[in-house]
């Protein structure tokens, strides 16, 4: 799935990132070959191997000005 709308959208995979919550979320992006962020809304430290963890997606937003500036 995330591979073919890596296709349709033409964009490199060094430009795509994919946000879950779950264990099922990171390894997909893992396997894909994409930036895997989890968010992590819990007060329990969660480590799925993640490249980044986020506390809400308000933080996407930090993230991506930051990558782009």
């Amino acid at each position: 799935m995330l591979l073919a709308a890596q296709k349709s959208f033409g964009i490199g995979i060094k430009n795509i990132a994919f946000v879950g919550d779950e264990e099922k979320d990171i390894k997909a992006a893992k396997n894909a070959g994409i930036i895997s962020i989890l968010i992590n809304r819990e007060e329990q430290k969660k480590c799925y191997g993640e490249d980044l963890q986020i506390k809400s997606l308000i933080e996407i937003t930090k993230l991506l000005e930051t990558q782009v500036s």
